[in-house]
Order: structure tokens, then C-alpha cells, then sequence
């Protein structure tokens, strides 16, 4: 996991401390303390803030990056996530197809309405390319 820190350029500790923390997170939510399992490292711990969205500026970006869509693309994946009860969406296909760019006009769109919004990816590579 720490890995996935290194790779927004990092360094070694400070992507520990980051996964670590996240970890954390995670075990809290199980009714557990992480230190009471390992110990904390010696880098201070971070804190993760929200991003602040320019909502004129998401706009923009939103505009430009639905217009370059393909027809399956605007009617049934967006209207899906954006119109949709579900919390989760699942992208797949295989490489080349736009998934990451799909995604990421998902992401603009859902940020130019206010909502907060958590990606999650399978494979280190792929999270490097979302933007942060």
C-alpha cells in the first residue's frame, strides 16, 4: 500500500506514515487501535484533508471532457452513475477503452455537484494515471 504513496512521489516515510495511517482508519472502524498491533513509525503522522473543488473551473473541464465522450459512453454509463441510487460503480473492459477517462468525467461531473467522491483502483498503475 505504501507503494501507491511512493508513486505521488513521496518519500519512503512519508508513504509508511501514509499507509499506516490509513490502516488505521480501517482498523478503527473494526473497533481496534493499530498500535495496539504495530507500533507507530517515527515519522509524524499525516493528516488527509479534502480537496477544494473551483466549481466554475470543474465546470469547464466537465463541459469539455463529457463533449469527447462516445454514444455508449453518454447514454449509459454516465446517466447511470450520475441518475442512479447506487453509492458504487464498477468500470471494466480491457485496455485502451477509455475507463480511466470515463472515470475521470464521472469524477468531475459528481465534484461540479458538490459530492465527495472516493476512486478506488485494483492496480498501482492505473491509480497513477487518476488525477489527484
Amino acid at each position: 500500500m505504501s507503494d501507491d504513496y511512493r508513486h505521488r512521489t513521496m518519500s519512503e516515510q512519508e508513504s509508511k506514515a501514509y499507509a499506516y495511517a490509513d490502516f488505521g482508519r480501517i482498523i478503527s472502524n473494526c473497533g481496534q487501535d493499530i498500535t495496539t498491533i504495530i507500533p507507530a513509525p517515527k515519522y509524524p503522522m499525516p493528516t488527509l484533508n479534502e480537496t477544494t473543488i473551483n466549481i466554475a473551473e470543474c465546470k469547464q473541464k466537465t463541459a469539455k471532457l463529457y463533449s469527447t465522450l462516445n454514444k455508449e459512453q453518454k447514454i449509459d454509463a454516465v446517466p447511470a452513475c450520475i441518475n442512479g441510487d447506487k453509492r458504487c460503480f464498477f468500470i471494466d473492459g480491457a485496455g485502451g477503452l477509455g475507463k480511466i477517462y470515463l472515470n475521470t468525467t464521472i469524477t468531475q461531473i459528481f465534484a461540479r455537484q458538490s459530492k465527495k467522491i472516493l476512486t478506488v483502483l485494483w492496480l498501482g498503475v492505473a491509480a497513477t494515471l487518476l488525477p489527484l
